[in-house]
């Protein structure tokens, strides 16, 4: 069992295609967070400054999209950019 282990990792270059899987998945985990607070900084301000119309745009805009789950936003961006 040891060496079935040993063959699929090793010799068919399983180790190196989880090894690249797992570095990608942490950089896009990194873009996403550095993204968010790029995006996320501003609008807080902006909805702490209590500006008439751009506060209440910005509290709209959260209720409305931390009101969708994850997973529904995670298919409408894979299947809407087919």
């Amino acid at each position: 069992m040891l060496n079935d282990f040993w063959v699929m990792m090793v010799e068919r270059g399983w180790a190196l295609a989880l090894l690249k899987g797992s570095v990608l998945t942490v950089a896009i985990g990194l873009l996403g967070m550095s993204l968010g607070f790029v995006v996320a900084t501003p609008l807080a301000v902006l909805r702490w400054q209590k500006i008439a119309g751009v506060s209440q745009f910005v509290d709209a805009y959260s209720i409305a999209i931390r009101g969708v789950p994850g997973l529904l936003v995670i298919y409408l961006l894979f299947f809407g950019s087919i």
